[in-house]
């Protein structure tokens, strides 16, 4: 008689977790679900591989997988500048403006605005005139 050795797939335990395992086991449901929260993603680890993943382990594995979804911050910001260049090339009445804050000696992203050349144009040519009276006192007819 042949004797079964193997244990039940729902008795296995993956013991506890690094955060390159939960990094590759984030990814696709990071994907599928982007607004997921390290303390939902921590809850669907343990309860579909039967395993303890600490809630720092769980949020530093989130932030790799994001990482490679995303790519580096730092690289972001520096192509923010070539996004623009490329926009002002093919709209050149564009309006792109990039303020960045310097702390320590440090440059940082502080915000962004963007008016693309088509918006523009289309405002102006859809905006009725308009004119407005305000902090004054209209008395009588």
């Amino acid at each position: 008689m042949h004797e079964h050795k193997y244990a039940s797939s729902s008795r296995i335990s993956y013991g506890n977790a690094n955060q390159a395992w939960v990094a590759q086991k984030a990814l696709p449901l990071l994907r599928n679900e982007p607004s997921l929260g390290a303390k939902a993603l921590q809850k669907r680890l343990q309860d579909t591989y039967n395993c303890r993943v600490s809630y720092d382990v769980t949020w530093k594995g989130m932030q790799e997988a994001l990482k490679e979804m995303y790519g580096n911050w730092d690289d972001s910001f520096s192509m923010l500048y070539r996004w623009k260049k490329e926009v002002l090339i093919k709209a050149p009445h564009s309006v792109v403006e990039i303020d960045t804050q310097v702390v320590d000696e440090k440059v940082y992203f502080h915000r962004f605005f963007c008016a693309l050349e088509p918006c523009i144009e289309g405002f102006r040519a859809a905006c009725r005139p308009y004119l407005s009276v305000d902090s004054t006192a209209l008395n009588g007819r």
